[in-house]
């Protein structure tokens, strides 16, 4: 019964998917830092080729990276496809099931969402693209969860809640607002990125959603909960390296005049750092939606469960006593 929904070829294949989703929000960080967006200036074409048979090795530049983008994207969709056939064949969980259809339609829109941000030439389209691939890679990596092995072992789970030091609800509520904070820190990211905007709030709220990360992670490490400490290990690793990256991506934009650095615009240095800020960005919000995914079944669990297994728990003591 503890493993009756587990289907190890799902669980598999949306953890996959969730590192090849990495692959097009990659490569669009890099097309968003050298404003490649508008290379092409037609979609679902590329310089009027059909997209799967443009010259993409003989392309140079930023023409090379949008379509490079592109084509990620393709990649991304068919390993969607795939989740959607894979739960509707093996998922017994309707909602699961609707997961499974939602992420489909979620990167389908993605795509139509890049190509409107191309035919109407929108850098606020690009702006709500950028946020929505955080929100996609969250759906899929909370797939990953909900299918796993860990997932499905109630009562493994159960002991941990019954265990904790920290009360399950209260973690719930902390790690709520450190999604809430990280995903405003997010679109304040690209609001700088898209439209020069928000550079003064982004520091702010960084500050915010560090200080709710750090506690959170401290709550969880008190909790003694192993399967939330896991997840707690990724996000604290993540906004260390995000706070190394937000300062070079500020130095390699800005320079800094104390040490002599000059900016130099498009530089792979500063093409890198700047890169790579969006991407942790990204990284750290999945990480805390995969905490806060693994919360909620925790505390489900306590409210749901906990009378069973301390009926269980009671006819356990009541049988040892006997054989004493």
């Amino acid at each position: 019964m503890a493993n009756e929904s587990y289907k190890p070829w799902l669980h598999r294949w949306a953890m996959l998917t969730t590192l090849v989703a990495l692959l097009p929000i990659s490569v669009g960080a890099v097309v968003t830092t050298v404003d490649a967006g508008m290379a092409f200036p037609d979609w679902p074409t590329s310089d009027g080729h059909n997209m799967l048979f443009y010259p993409w090795f003989t392309s140079v530049g930023e023409q090379f990276l949008e379509h490079g983008h592109r084509l990620a994207g393709m990649v991304i969709g068919v390993f969607c496809i795939v989740v959607a056939c894979l739960v509707a064949k093996l998922e017994t969980r309707r909602w699961v099931r609707g997961l499974g259809y939602l992420i489909l339609a979620g990167v389908i829109a993605q795509g139509v969402l890049g190509g409107l941000r191309v035919l109407v030439d929108a850098r606020v389209l690009a702006l709500v693209h950028g946020f929505a691939a955080a929100l996609f890679i969250s759906m899929v990596a909370a797939l990953a969860v909900i299918t796993s092995r860990r997932w499905s072992n109630t009562s493994d789970l159960i002991q941990q809640t019954q265990n904790s030091r920290v009360n399950v609800g209260t973690l719930k509520k902390l790690i709520t607002a450190t999604v809430v904070l990280l995903l405003i820190q997010y679109v304040l990211g690209g609001m700088i990125r898209h439209l020069g905007l928000g550079l003064h709030g982004h520091i702010g709220v960084a500050i915010l959603a560090g200080l709710a990360s750090l506690v959170t992670v401290t709550g969880v490490y008190r909790s003694g909960l192993t399967w939330l400490r896991r997840a707690a290990h990724g996000l604290l690793s993540f906004v260390l390296v995000q706070i190394g990256l937000g300062i070079s991506a500020w130095i390699t934009k800005f320079g800094l005049a104390s040490i002599g650095y000059v900016a130099i615009y498009g530089s792979p240095t500063q093409v890198f750092f700047r890169s790579a800020h969006q991407v942790c960005g990204v990284l750290l919000v999945t990480m805390a939606v995969v905490m806060l995914v693994r919360a909620s079944r925790m505390a489900w669990l306590t409210t749901v469960a906990t009378p069973v297994d301390a009926d269980a728990s009671a006819f356990s003591s009541t049988a040892t006593g006997g054989v004493g």
